[in-house]
C-alpha cells in the first residue's frame, strides 16, 4: 500500500467512562471537515474516505482532538478495505445509502 492509495476506513471513537458522546461527535465532524475528507456518519461510527495517509491523518486527529477534551481513556476502533487502483468504487459504495 502507497501513501496515495485510496482506501474507506469504518472509524469509531468512543470514550470511557460515563460521558455525553455528543460533544465529541460535533468536534470529530468539525475535524473531518477542517481536513476536506469524505466522511459518513453511521449509526456505529463514521465511514471515511480519501488516501491513506490523508485517511490515518484524520484519525490521529481525531483521537487527539477526544484526549484534549478531557477523555482519559478511548476505546477506539479502525477497519479499512482498500481496492488498490479502483478507488472510482469507493465513491459508489459512499454514495450508495
Amino acid at each position: 500500500m502507497t501513501a496515495t492509495d485510496h482506501i474507506i476506513a469504518d472509524l469509531c471513537i468512543v470514550p470511557m467512562g460515563n460521558v455525553n458522546t455528543a460533544k465529541y461527535m460535533i468536534e470529530i465532524n468539525k475535524i473531518l471537515k477542517d481536513l476536506n475528507l469524505n466522511f459518513k456518519v453511521h449509526g456505529f461510527g463514521t465511514n471515511l474516505e480519501g488516501s491513506y495517509d490523508e485517511v490515518m491523518k484524520g484519525v490521529r486527529k481525531c483521537i487527539d482532538r477526544v484526549h484534549e477534551m478531557g477523555s482519559k481513556r478511548i476505546d477506539t476502533t479502525v477497519r479499512f478495505q482498500v481496492k488498490k487502483k479502483f478507488w472510482y468504487l469507493i465513491k459508489i459504495i459512499l454514495s450508495y445509502n
